[in-house]
């Protein structure tokens, strides 16, 4: 039997149109435009100037305000005729690929004739649409810069962002069954998360906008695809521009094991080289049709170790956690990546090497690394294939929280292989769980698509009987009574976990002088979540309730 793993090639089939349809006034006329595509069979060559770029910007801006109709300046000496040929040949593009704060724009303006002095434009959304959308979109965009601090170099910045949105997005497979309905701006991508290559990029080009990173989008007519290049220092040293494609690292299925580096900080030969389906050519000019594309040819990250780490990579203390390969034979070691030396150093080896075996069997297994890691109440949590572990990092060792077998005995007889990756969901953790993680064949020769078949709430072991109450007692002050049994009280303890208003960890309350279940929170905190922890194991016990201000 053959086993093959799922490509994305395919999938990366988002052509995307924006009809735009621009009306002359004072004329019995009507002037319909041509279709505005992403993927357009012939690249404009209309040539932009200075002066025109200008209006361009200074048209987006006034969209941005959302103003009715638009006073164009004196100092923009341009005809109508001027301004058609240049919506047509431009406008789409350049919203997409250099403003996708832009999403409520649906295309049509009217326009004076003559001297171009009033722009009608018209709107997709209401105000109030626009508002909530973009209140989503601010609120996501604060939680990516909650994992961001002062002290991350501008390459882990962008690991950051890159790796927070191959595991909270997945690629939006509608386009095969309802073309068009599938996620491509940034309002939808946030909303759904997910979307497709044009949504990927938007994101991605949006949260670098708003970090202080110099991005761009990469289009690709002839690969249908879009991709971003980003323009980064390295020891403060020159920036450089490298490509970077979320899209082509976060491939189906969307498990959190899937997530890849492979095409992240790689230069433009090495990105063809990768898979030329999707990266083979782009366009020669950018949406202007005037300046050329940017040139990436720095080899700085050629030999990155990054590329070699599988699933989602952790920051703590001010350290890189990853899944490296130790060995051809394993794959599946815990390990410190050492991003400034480029050094992969092996941290822990499970006694028995992990086995994901064929669905069925219990003498075929997948060579692929499968295991990944999480950041959850601010400990490493990773996955084998029927258990879940939690990672001390003071001492080097792992203990099992969760028992795939024991918590879900209806399917230990289907497979044996469960867990394919773990995902924390609004303050709660997953299990990835399928019996078909690759594309396979069956004895006739049919292909058999990989799939996930659920995600699991996992609790974790160590679980027992309690109660407690959280009650404010004056400012940011609370009191958390709480029943320990007995037996538990040498090694049993309560912390108070705080999130701010975007459900991101923030870090443990603080403890009140002379008191043992008093606590000071952050003015950042809106949400305690107060749990039982096990001081000999670091780890958590069991969650035991809740407080919001």
């Amino acid at each position: 039997m053959q086993f093959m793993k799922k490509t994305l090639c395919a999938l990366i089939l988002c052509a995307m149109t924006i009809p735009c349809t621009a009306f002359a006034d004072n004329t019995a006329t009507i002037e319909t435009a041509d279709t505005i595509t992403l993927f357009s069979d012939s690249v404009s060559d209309i040539q932009i100037t200075e002066d025109e770029r200008e209006f361009m910007e200074f048209f987006a801006s006034q969209i941005k305000e959302r103003n009715k109709e638009i006073t164009v300046p004196d100092t923009f000496n341009i005809s109508s005729e001027r301004f058609g040929t240049i919506y047509r040949e431009c406008m789409g593009n350049f919203l997409k690929d250099v403003h996708p704060e832009i999403f409520y724009f649906d295309g049509s303006v009217s326009y004076n004739s003559g001297t171009l002095r009033k722009i009608t434009p018209s709107y997709s959304m209401t105000d109030e649409e626009i508002e909530e959308a973009e209140t989503s979109i601010s609120l996501e965009l604060e939680k990516i810069k909650g994992l961001l601090n002062d002290s991350m170099t501008d390459t882990e910045k962008v690991l950051t962002v890159h790796d927070y949105i191959a595991a909270e997005y997945e690629y939006d497979t509608v386009l095969f069954s309802n073309p068009g309905e599938e996620s491509r701006t940034l309002d939808t991508m946030v909303a759904k998360k997910k979307g497709v290559c044009q949504g990927y990029a938007s994101l991605f080009k949006y949260v670098m906008d708003n970090i202080g990173i110099e991005c761009e989008c990469v289009p690709s007519d002839e690969c249908r695809h879009v991709w971003n290049k980003v323009r980064i220092s390295i020891d403060g040293e020159e920036k450089k521009w490298y490509n970077i494609d979320v899209t082509a690292d976060d491939p189906l299925i969307d498990m959190a094991s899937n997530i890849s580096h492979k095409n992240f900080l790689v230069n433009d030969d090495e990105i063809k080289d990768l898979d030329p389906n999707l990266h083979g050519s782009w366009n020669e000019y950018k949406w202007d049709s005037t300046t050329p594309a940017t040139i990436s040819d720095s080899t700085d990250f050629s030999d990155s170790v990054i590329h070699n780490v599988g699933g989602q990579m952790i920051y703590k203390d001010n350290k890189w956690y990853g899944f490296a390969a130790a060995d051809d034979d394993n794959n599946n070691v815990l390990s410190v990546i050492d991003i400034p030396d480029n050094e992969i150093i092996p941290l822990y080896t499970p006694p028995s090497k992990f086995r994901w075996f064929v669905s069925g069997t219990s003498n075929t297994y997948y060579s692929s690394q499968i295991s990944s890691m999480v950041l959850f109440e601010d400990n490493i949590f990773f996955n084998s294939p029927d258990k879940i572990y939690v990672y001390n990092t003071k001492t080097n060792s792992a203990d099992i929280v969760y028992n795939f077998e024991d918590e879900n005995p209806d399917k230990k007889d289907i497979s044996k292989t469960y867990i394919y990756g773990i995902r924390v969901r609004n303050n709660n953790l997953y299990a990835e769980y399928t019996t078909c993680p690759y594309n396979t064949l069956d004895d006739e020769g049919n292909i058999i698509s990989a799939k996930m078949d659920d995600l699991i709430p996992v609790k974790l072991a160590g679980a027992f009987p309690c109660s407690s109450e959280i009650l404010p007692i004056e400012g940011r002050a609370i009191r958390v009574n709480l029943s320990i049994p007995d037996s538990l009280k040498n090694t049993a303890l309560m912390r108070a976990a705080q999130y701010n208003e975007n459900n991101l960890f923030i870090g443990f309350a603080n403890p009140i002088e002379n008191s043992d279940n008093d606590y000071l929170c952050s003015d950042d905190c809106k949400t305690i979540k107060a749990f039982i922890w096990d001081s000999s194991n670091q780890k958590p016990l069991a969650d035991v309730s809740n407080f919001t201000f």
